[in-house]
């Protein structure tokens, strides 16, 4: 803990903010204070999310496994399935940017650079001609605070749909409860009901789009929370549902299908001195308004049919990372859920960039081609028909903050 303290201080006088959000400029010197006079939980939730209490390995790259002696937590990717590199992101590498999309184009709002906690800037990615451009500054650009730590969610099966929802996080000096809704066609913005809950970061956030409901919850604030909440569209209001029945939990992994909200994963409440990475999963019928516990993770070869006789490839714990729902194509019944990146289950970088689809059929997870490099932390992704792109993110080996954007087509998946 005192080590903790002391990186705290010392980033306070480099004036490097990667921190718990800040009320002041002094604020590293009043968290340090504030959590040397009692508040341990606080401090050890610090070391854990920056990676401050965690040893640094000394060689990154692991030694090659063969198939046949590979652990069931050290998974070896061979799929047909190839990510391509798409033009680099032309601002600051950034973690925690919120990202969208419609058939067209993809939108990236704010994040964490090295630069700055939280970040305005407003961009959309024109996917056919490979071409980012900055709405910053235009009429189109973003009239609320600089945010971070937040998220936003489009339609997956409805191609018409044109509005991307999106909101709470942080600040530069406070949480955020403000939610909008941006017209992707028109390039509108329009305040919506102000989220009447505790402002967080690192939400689930899911799209029920078969009632026309936005499914909100867990994340943390001071302390992990574990509160359900429902948007609706319609009626711009927002009303509590059931709490989610895992334990309270910050970034999980989240996804939804059909009238199901499917949330799990991510960092709960410390036991003893090592962080607590869960690999639960659950799932919430938003018409029956229930919860049901799923399976807990365990991913399979994509070939594998009897799942009763096969050894899963992972069965690790994971948090930070993105997620994602893609539709066989417009107006399509067939979705499935993928999980991307992200940290292992000591909150550190995975050796790969870990890709993961969900079956809701059969509740099976299959693992993918995994993106290159390491696993990173809080990256972003969106969705353009059966193309998944894969945005920026922070490798904790390095200490990079990336700014490249890759793309792969699962649409095979669906044949």
């Amino acid at each position: 803990m005192k080590k903790c303290i002391r990186v705290c201080k010392n980033r306070q006088k480099l004036k490097k903010y990667e921190l718990f959000p800040r009320l002041r400029e002094n604020g590293c010197r009043i968290y340090c204070k504030r959590s040397a006079v009692g508040t341990k939980r606080r401090v050890r939730q610090f070391c854990e999310e920056f990676d401050y209490c965690t040893p640094k390995p000394k060689d990154p790259t692991p030694a090659p496994v063969s198939l046949s002696d590979a652990p069931t937590d050290s998974p070896v990717p061979a799929q047909p399935m190839a990510w391509k590199k798409m033009a680099n992101f032309p601002a600051a590498g950034r973690h925690h940017p919120i990202t969208f999309a419609n058939k067209t184009h993809a939108f990236v709002l704010g994040g964490t650079t090295q630069q700055d906690f939280a970040t305005k800037d407003f961009w959309y990615y024109d996917a056919e001609a490979d071409l980012w451009v900055d709405l910053t500054n235009t009429d189109s650009g973003y009239p609320g605070e600089a945010i971070s730590f937040a998220y936003g969610v489009a339609s997956t099966t409805d191609c018409g749909n044109t509005k991307a929802y999106l909101g709470l996080g942080v600040s530069n000096s406070d949480y955020l409860k403000a939610w909008w809704v941006f017209d992707m066609s028109t390039h509108i913005w329009k305040r919506l009901a102000d989220f009447p809950g505790t402002g967080r970061k690192h939400p689930a956030m899911n799209f029920i789009e078969d009632i026309g409901e936005i499914h909100l919850g867990l994340g943390n604030e001071r302390s992990n929370l574990k509160d359900y909440w429902s948007y609706s569209i319609e009626n711009n209001s927002w009303r509590q549902l059931d709490d989610f029945p895992g334990s309270e939990r910050h970034h999980p992994f989240y996804f939804a299908i059909g009238p199901y909200s499917y949330v799990g994963f991510g960092h709960a409440n410390s036991i003893g001195s090592g962080p607590n990475v869960k690999r639960d999963w659950h799932r919430y019928d938003a018409v029956k308004e229930s919860w049901y516990r799923e399976k807990d993770f365990a991913s399979y070869e994509l070939d594998v049919v009897d799942i009763e006789s096969a050894v899963p490839v992972t069965t690790e714990a994971r948090v930070a990372g993105t997620q994602l729902t893609v539709a066989e194509s417009c107006n399509s019944n067939k979705t499935m859920g993928f999980v991307l990146s992200g940290d292992g289950r000591n909150h550190g970088f995975m050796d790969t960039g870990e890709f993961h689809a969900f079956n809701p059929e059969n509740s099976v997870w299959h693992r993918l081609a995994p993106h290159p490099g390491r696993s990173r932390w809080a990256p972003g992704s969106f969705v353009q028909s059966s193309r998944v792109f894969f945005f920026a993110g922070f490798d904790r080996f390095t200490r990079t903050y990336y700014s490249d954007l890759w793309m792969i087509d699962v649409g095979s998946l669906f044949d």
